[in-house]
């Protein structure tokens, strides 16, 4: 589950309700549609928001690794032995909190990026932007546009 949720940045609510028949493209894409509701262990086909339902594309090797896990479950892709979804508060208190607690991370860790402006600056020229940048050519991009004298307005209106 937290290779799919660093993987896509997913929900944790809606990555406990995805079942095998939410991917297609061969395992490539994850039809997300439905969570599992807060306090209940229970599929519901909302979402936080209308937003939230959408495709998430996944990276061949991460749809490789989920494929492999999925291969020999028939619904839910986390599910508890009695074939019924987790309750993401359970997996916090069970699971999460006692490793991260054994690793002395127990507290609440809070980012202090914003206080790092040589390490963000190196980040953005590391990941880059992700296309070819047009050519210049000294050729100006704002539209040259004649200047309306100050009664024009007026008389446009008018």
């Amino acid at each position: 589950m937290y290779v799919l949720l660093a993987a896509t940045g997913m929900r944790v609510s809606e990555a406990l309700a995805v079942e095998i028949h939410h991917f297609t493209n061969d395992g490539r894409t994850i039809n997300v549609e439905q969570q599992v509701e807060k306090d209940s262990p229970r599929i519901v086909k909302y979402l936080k928001t209308a937003a939230a339902k959408r495709q998430v594309d996944l990276h061949p090797d991460i749809a490789e690794y989920l494929q492999r896990y999925a291969a020999a479950k028939p619904g839910l892709l986390f599910d508890t032995a009695n074939g019924t979804p987790h309750l993401y508060g359970n997996l916090e208190d069970r699971w999460l909190t006692p490793r991260l607690t054994k690793m002395g991370l127990d507290e609440e860790v809070y980012s202090h990026l914003h206080e790092e402006l040589q390490l963000r600056l190196d980040e953005a020229t590391r990941v880059g932007y992700g296309f070819a940048l047009p050519a210049f050519n000294n050729v100006s991009v704002v539209p040259n546009v004649p200047k309306l004298h100050q009664n024009s307005a007026v008389e446009i209106a008018a």
